[in-house]
This record gives C-alpha cells, sequence and structure tokens, in this order.
C-alpha cells in the first residue's frame, strides 16, 4: 500500500511540474514583460486596432520585448495601452506598427526605432502617450479580398481551368529545366540588386537626358527632318553614288598600278 501511495505521489508530483512548465512556455512568465519582471507602460493610438488583443506581443527587430496590457476607445480612436520589459529603452522617435502574426488574423505591435537611432539619446519614459502620427496599421486583408472579388467574379471558370491545364502539360517533364531557369533568375535578382546603385544612378541620368531632349523639341523635331531630307535625296541618287563608288575604284586599281610601276623612283 505505501509503495502505491509513493508512486502516485510521484506521479502527481510529475503532473505538477509538467503544468508548470507548460504554464511557463504558453505564458512566458519568465520572459520579458511576464509577471516576475518589471515594465514600463506606454500608450499609442490607432485609427484601427481590429483582431488585437489584450496579452498580444509587442516586438523589436522580431524579439518579444513586452505585450498589450489593454485597449480602449477614445475619440474615435483604439488607444492601446504597452507593457514594456525594463530591460529594453526606446529611442524617444520610435514609432509602432501593427503587424499580422499568422493568417489566423493574429496582430502583435512591432516597435520602429529610425535609421541609425542610438540610445545614447532620449528615450520614451514610463506613460508616454504617441499619437496617431506615430502608429501605422496593418494591411487589411479583408479589404484586399473585397477589392479582388469583382476582378474574380469576371473571370471564366473554364478558360482559366484550360489555361492552367495547358501550362500543367507544358512543364510535365522539364522539372529540370524549370529548376534552373528558377535559379538562373535568382541569380540575376541577386546581381541586380547588388548594383542597384548603379542602376539608380542610370535611370536618374537617363530621366536628365530625357529632360534635355525634351527641352530641344523643335530642334530634335528639325535634326530628324532633315535626316529624312538626306535620305530621300540619298535614295534618289543611288545610281550616281554607285558609279561613284566603281570609278573610285578604278581610280585605286591605276593609282596602284602606277605606285608600283615608279616605286623605284620613288625611293
Amino acid at each position: 500500500m505505501r509503495g502505491t501511495l509513493i508512486k502516485l505521489g510521484a506521479f502527481v508530483v510529475a503532473c505538477v511540474l509538467c503544468l508548470a512548465w507548460l504554464g511557463d512556455e504558453i505564458g512566458q512568465l519568465r520572459g520579458p514583460a511576464g509577471p516576475f519582471h518589471k515594465t514600463y507602460g506606454i500608450n499609442a493610438s490607432f485609427t484601427d486596432a481590429t483582431g488585437l488583443v489584450k496579452g498580444d506581443e509587442v516586438r523589436l527587430a522580431g524579439v518579444r520585448i513586452g505585450k498589450v496590457a489593454g485597449l480602449k476607445v477614445d475619440a474615435g480612436k483604439a488607444v492601446i495601452s504597452m507593457s514594456v520589459d525594463n530591460a529594453y529603452k526606446l529611442p524617444a522617435d520610435t514609432d509602432f506598427e501593427l503587424h499580422w502574426k499568422n493568417l489566423l488574423g493574429q496582430r502583435y505591435v512591432q516597435a520602429v526605432p529610425p535609421d541609425g537611432a542610438s540610445l545614447a539619446g532620449p528615450v520614451l519614459q514610463k506613460g508616454a502617450a504617441l499619437g496617431t502620427d506615430r502608429t501605422r496599421n496593418a494591411a487589411d486583408l479583408s479589404e484586399l479580398l473585397n477589392n479582388t472579388e469583382p476582378l474574380l467574379a469576371r473571370l471564366d471558370t473554364n478558360r482559366l481551368n484550360d489555361l492552367m491545364t495547358t501550362v500543367a502539360s507544358a512543364m510535365h517533364g522539364r522539372e529540370d529545366e524549370l529548376n534552373t531557369a528558377i535559379g538562373n533568375s535568382a541569380q540575376l535578382v541577386d546581381t541586380l540588386a547588388g548594383r542597384a546603385d548603379v542602376i539608380s544612378k542610370s535611370i536618374t541620368e537617363y530621366a536628365t537626358l530625357i529632360e534635355g531632349i525634351a527641352g530641344h523639341d523643335v530642334q530634335v523635331r528639325q535634326l530628324l527632318d532633315s535626316l529624312a531630307g538626306t535620305s530621300q535625296t540619298l535614295a534618289q541618287r543611288a545610281n550616281d553614288l554607285g558609279d561613284a563608288a566603281g570609278k573610285t575604284g578604278e581610280f585605286t586599281a591605276s593609282l596602284a598600278r602606277v605606285l608600283t610601276a615608279n616605286e623605284g623612283s620613288l625611293d
């Protein structure tokens, strides 16, 4: 009997430990802004906070630094209260964005410091309140789908199926060639990305050239008209040009004979 009680007690203890571990992992008890960490509060107003709920994450560069402590509506705006772990300080001009966490509609708040920001300067203090000019909403997938519905309704399903079938038939058995093409495309994209500055400069110079040409459109038009007239004249005198070319050839041959015959005298 005593052995059974010991085994039962050990089983209960193991279950309690497992539950405690699960609670710690799921509830982020020891993570940033957990119940055992000190935090400071920041409030930010959004024009739309659909899908955001209390307990959602606050991230910096993809790392959890806090959580949403509460939401309320004030003057038609959604005011989000955030608890940020004391270990993370944010520059005073940090903005906040709503991002999609997954396709189920869950969201999180992303802190976005300005480029080149340093913690050596001012930081956001406890109780800081940011207006909608410092926040950005997440893209509304529902609105996107609603906008694409009229386009999808106009598509002929049968023709679309025929097109997909034709494409699949054309690609069948050519997987290696397709993979090579995709790899080459990726390499091309990497090359272009590595020379983005050069491409940007070329586009700027090309735009400057076009603007310069546009500023002299009258002269360009006169030049094109002159070239057209010259081409027409040359076309009309093609026979004369042919004869002249032939005579030039004869003259060159005669000159060569004379030079050959008098090579000694010329020396």
